[in-house]
């Protein structure tokens, strides 16, 4: 079974970061595509950004393109990077390749850049997430 199709298939249904982890040392034999700080909880990341957003994991982690799961996919992308997720890490995570996750950060960080309503919605998912945390 590809790691891919089974991190898709697991995103509904199971909190996965520690099996994705698992699952991606067992089949590869390395880290490369693990986040780059351990202590990231990317499901409890994926919560927060549903909660934000108002969007279920299932529209924003996968191919859906109106747009709001696509600035969902946005945040998701810049927050997990902010908080130190490598772009392959999240390609496995979205079902995504790795240059639609590099396009959605780059897209994301010029988006934020421009307007303060979106860096105050980023402000918001990383404010979910630390609160979740405790």
């Amino acid at each position: 079974m590809k790691v891919e199709s089974w991190v898709v298939r697991s995103l509904s249904t199971r909190p996965f970061t520690g099996s994705v982890k698992q699952r991606y040392r067992g089949e590869r034999g390395s880290d490369e595509c693990l986040p780059a700080n351990d202590s990231l909880n990317i499901d409890r990341l994926i919560e927060a950004v549903e909660k934000v957003c108002g969007l279920s994991r299932k529209d924003f982690c996968g191919s859906g393109k109106s747009a709001r799961t696509v600035l969902a996919k946005e945040m998701l992308v810049l927050t997990a990077h902010e908080l130190g997720a490598k772009m392959t890490f999240l390609s496995q995570i979205m079902g995504l390749s790795s240059g639609s996750v590099s396009k959605r950060h780059d897209a994301a960080r010029l988006k934020v850049c421009q307007n303060q309503e979106l860096e105050k919605l980023a402000q918001r998912i990383l404010k979910e997430y630390k609160r979740r945390e405790s």
